[in-house]
């Protein structure tokens, strides 16, 4: 998930709206086959905490987080067939199960990755886990070999993914992709997030469907060429 100007958090004034990622784009609407998510949660620990805004342990303090309604309520267009890569937080990996089924999706798997040395907090937290979903049945819509379900990959800055995982996923899941709450452009790849440029609403898009703009809603930007979605 991605940096803001504005800090808020969900429900607050200020909060991205809730949109559709087909809004605005009527017939030319890409169904995709794979969709990573890195949602922008609300922890429970510590969302009451004076330092939930400047502590640099807390999401708070780095982006704009969303309720698991919110999360919900954002449902990407994906093919009758699709895969989902979606990172869940430790505590609350239930709430990655209700979002997943809320898309559409099953959860099939879970993905983790150790990270080197220590995290922060009493536990000191060195683990993150990616629910691995199926939407649609497992005839003709296979996941690729993965050679494992734990990966010790290297730290990037605060929830930023490591590259080795996006190599993961295009071995694993077939196109068309998108990846929501990006924090950059991928090439053949489909981004949805406040830190790339333009998105769903800019022109051209406006200027073909006359949709406007919903208040604080996240961007998304096509990069790079591939196939066009369709139902299978």
């Amino acid at each position: 998930m991605t940096g803001a100007d504005e800090v808020t958090e969900a429900g607050q004034p200020g909060s991205p709206g809730i949109v559709c990622l087909s809004d605005g784009l009527g017939a030319d609407a890409r169904r995709y086959a794979c969709v990573v998510a890195d949602p922008p949660w609300t922890p429970d620990l510590g969302a009451t905490w004076e330092t939930r805004f400047t502590d640099k342990a807390r999401p708070q303090k780095h982006y704009q987080t969303l309720s698991v309604d919110e999360i919900c309520a954002l449902r990407p267009q994906t093919a009758k067939q699709a895969h989902l890569w979606l990172w869940v937080l430790n505590q609350h990996i239930d709430w990655g199960y209700t979002v997943a089924r809320a898309w559409g999706f099953e959860p099939q798997q879970v993905v983790t990755w150790a990270k080197p040395g220590l995290g922060t907090g009493r536990f000191q937290c060195n683990t993150e886990h990616v629910l691995v979903c199926r939407k649609g049945t497992r005839h003709g819509n296979p996941f690729g070999g993965t050679g494992g379900t734990w990966f010790n990959w290297p730290r990037g800055r605060h929830s930023e993914k490591p590259a080795e995982f996006y190599r993961l996923v295009e071995q694993v899941s077939p196109g068309p992709r998108l990846e929501m709450y990006a924090r950059a452009r991928r090439a053949g790849w489909d981004a949805f997030g406040n830190e790339v440029a333009d998105d769903l609403f800019s022109a051209p898009n406006t200027e073909r469907s006359g949709a406007e703009r919903p208040t604080g809603a996240l961007s998304c930007v096509s990069c790079g060429t591939h196939e066009k979605g369709s139902d299978v």
